[in-house]
């Protein structure tokens, strides 16, 4: 359970460097090499992806968490991924390695 409840927490320390990469590269365009930003995009969209799978299926990851609160973590999480997923087809499927700026 505590294993668990760590992994969840380094992913989504993860993924809110995700989204620093990400607006990072929107609004101040500071990665201009293609051969890394779209892995880095898709290694960041991956990492979101079992945020809301460990949620959903372990009712025991966070014991004191009421179950509103539980709704509302299940509810972020895929909202989390599904930010990163649209940003990370967004930029490596219309990016030609031109900033955005």
């Amino acid at each position: 359970m505590v294993v668990r409840s760590r992994i969840f927490v380094r992913l989504l320390s993860l993924s809110f460097l995700g989204f620093a990469f990400y607006y990072a590269h929107l609004y101040l365009g500071l990665f201009d090499n293609v051969l890394v930003f779209k892995p880095l995009a898709i290694v960041f969209c991956l990492v979101a992806l079992p945020l809301p799978i460990l949620v959903v299926n372990n009712r025991n990851l966070f014991p004191e968490l009421a179950p509103s609160g539980r709704t509302v973590l299940t509810l972020a999480s895929f909202l989390l991924l599904v930010h990163h997923f649209l940003l990370t087809f967004i930029f490596v499927l219309f990016m030609n390695g031109d900033k955005m700026v």
